[in-house]
């Protein structure tokens, strides 16, 4: 089997441990989008990203920054990003986003069983989060 990559969601040890030992054509991605900076200045290629449907103008601004040497934008963006990200994991996945993109008129639905959309209150909580 061939493989050409792989989405890591741990720890920044074992990203920089696979990023270090994978052969040069070995795609590495993070599964964590507060990895997202981390796993770019290690050597991985990206985040495989929740966040990014809500912020990824943001991030790949975040993205030009680190790529033109401007380590301290790219690590301002990363950190207001951060608890925006967070926030985005308050509940089980994928229903803060969904509840988030359909707040923002992207209508795409509600969840599957067995996860259950929030609540009003929990929506409300998110999308003060998310200002």
């Amino acid at each position: 089997m061939n493989r050409i990559g792989i989405k890591q969601c741990g720890s920044d040890e074992e990203l920089a441990a696979i990023v270090e030992k994978a052969p040069k054509d070995f795609l590495v991605y993070t599964g964590e989008d507060a990895q997202s900076l981390t796993t770019l200045v290690l050597g991985g290629q990206g985040t495989i990203s929740v966040a990014s449907h809500l912020f990824g103008n943001e991030m790949a601004t975040m993205r030009r920054a680190l790529n033109h040497g401007d380590i301290t934008q790219a690590g301002q963006i990363q950190r207001r990003l951060m608890p925006k990200m967070a926030a985005l994991f308050t509940q089980p996945s994928p229903a803060p986003v969904k509840a988030a993109l359909n707040a923002q008129h992207w209508l795409v639905g509600s969840t599957r069983l067995p996860i259950l959309p929030l609540t009003t209150n929990e929506q409300s909580q998110l999308l003060n989060s998310l200002k």
